[in-house]
């Protein structure tokens, strides 16, 4: 191998391994472990594995971070990322989505293990993706991620709500990584639901970010179908590393429509961490409706970069109503934009219109004195209380302690008695803490009162 390809290739495994661009700005303590810079980003960049760095995307300036929601990382002097935190205002937002779980993640290195801890926007540990409470992910002696494996309250090796208890990697010479994923009892998974792919090889462009993904099935040897046909996901992204596309591909390379019936959706990114319009395209590359009735979403957002606004574009470029008679979603937020206040549905003419079985308009959330949530519930267009079919419940009660934890929380009927979750089958979580923030013990109980296990994810 030529040595200007050895260099290319060396570099590009770094780029995935090390944080990019993490040098430079805001000089701190030089002490390992200790932050020495931090950047604010206004989005997080798309990852399809855990294996990828959390990294931001659309740099902020200083100015910035009073008016938009942010990603603030902080890194230490090896240039290892050691905390991330979703913030307005200086204060903690709630934040959760595939792989950034929670608004304040801890990262701390032992030998050769990456440790990460959660915690929610009240500053307290708290579980994620389910029982998760701790995540330990694993390197060999020259730095490169090896394996990943999910741990509970009580330091127990568990699955997350994927029904994935570890990960497994293996680095290649060119850049490529091959992921294994396993369940409890050590059975191959598929990544996540509604997503056929099992053993996985991902490939990284020169800039480190994830440009294809291929299925290579239950041998790991070649590339494999899913059940919808797709072998191969690329990926695309704009010059601040926001994502831009999401291409299905077949076994030749082509497109095709994926196990959601979508071949490609097309983004153009917001100023804030989504979107601002996702376009749907079929496999002839032609403008599609999906299944549930749209060609193109398109979102608008507040002063602070919350999302007010979702509307439902057809192929001819006019509102549509989806299939549930939906053209129009619309969120409101408290005055320091922290919390979502509601969210209701509106037909393509801005009329009120219910969804579901029982006709549901809006969730609306309280909120205490302190302004904390306490309770959110369903509403129809009159105003009632109404129970959801979807969830099992038609509110969802959340209660404090003296010090501010979360202790409860609780779904409920119109009536405000204990239901189970339609999912979950849990009616109450009760949560216990060793000391000021770290948990001791989360239980849960159905409507009966009996102690039970939660059953987060029995779909996948």
């Amino acid at each position: 191998m030529k040595r200007n390809h050895i260099i290319i290739f060396t570099t590009l495994i770094l780029m995935i391994i090390i944080p990019f661009n993490v040098l430079g700005q805001e000089n701190g303590s030089t002490s390992h472990g200790e932050v020495v810079i931090t950047k604010c980003y206004s989005g997080m960049m798309f990852r399809e594995t855990p294996y990828a760095n959390m990294r931001g995307t659309r740099e902020l300036n200083k100015e910035d971070l009073e008016h938009i929601p942010h990603f603030k990382l902080d890194y230490d002097s090896q240039g290892r990322l050691i905390g991330l935190k979703y913030m307005l205002n200086g204060k903690l937002k709630p934040f959760a989505n595939r792989f950034v779980r929670a608004p304040f993640i801890k990262i701390n290195y032992l030998e050769n293990k990456e440790v990460r801890t959660f915690y929610n926007e009240l500053g307290h540990r708290t579980l994620v993706s389910g029982d998760v409470y701790k995540v330990i992910i694993s390197y060999d002696d020259n730095g490169r991620k090896i394996g990943l494996k999910f741990y509970g309250i009580n330091n127990e090796p568990i699955e997350n709500d994927f029904a994935i208890a570890s990960y497994q990697w293996q680095t290649n010479l060119d850049g490529t990584v091959i992921e294994k994923r396993y369940d409890i009892e050590g059975k191959l998974q598929r990544n996540r639901p509604g997503f056929g792919y099992y053993i996985t090889k991902f490939h990284y462009n020169h800039r480190g970010f994830l440009c294809k993904m291929v299925n290579l099935g239950h041998s790991g040897v070649i590339p494999t179908t899913d059940e919808a046909g797709v072998v191969s996901t690329k990926i695309n992204y704009d010059n601040h590393g926001r994502f831009t596309q999401w291409l299905n591909l077949d076994k030749n390379d082509q497109p095709i429509r994926g196990m959601s019936n979508i071949a490609e959706i097309k983004y153009i990114p917001s100023p804030y961490s989504g979107e601002q319009v996702a376009t749907f395209i079929d496999q002839n590359l032609k403008p599609q409706t999906t299944n549930w009735g749209a060609h193109k979403v398109k979102y608008d957002f507040d002063s602070f970069g919350n999302e007010i606004s979702r509307v439902f574009i057809g192929i001819n470029g006019t509102s549509v109503n989806t299939n549930n008679g939906v053209g129009i979603i619309k969120s409101t937020w408290n005055n320091e934009g922290l919390y979502r206040v509601s969210r209701s549905y509106y037909n393509k003419d801005n009329q009120p219109v219910g969804i579901g079985q029982e006709k549901i308009h809006q969730f609306k959330t309280e909120f205490d004195i302190k302004g904390r949530p306490i309770s959110t519930s369903s509403y129809n267009v009159s105003g009632q209380i109404v129970f959801d079919s979807s969830t099992g419940f038609a509110i969802e009660k959340i209660i404090y302690d003296e010090k501010g934890r979360l202790t409860e929380r609780q779904f409920l009927n119109v009536k405000g008695k204990l239901v189970n979750h339609s999912t979950w089958e849990v009616a109450r979580f009760e949560y216990n803490y060793i000391d000021a923030n770290h948990l001791k013990s989360v239980k849960s109980f159905n409507s009966a009162g009996k102690l039970v296990n939660s059953n987060w994810d029995p779909k996948h």
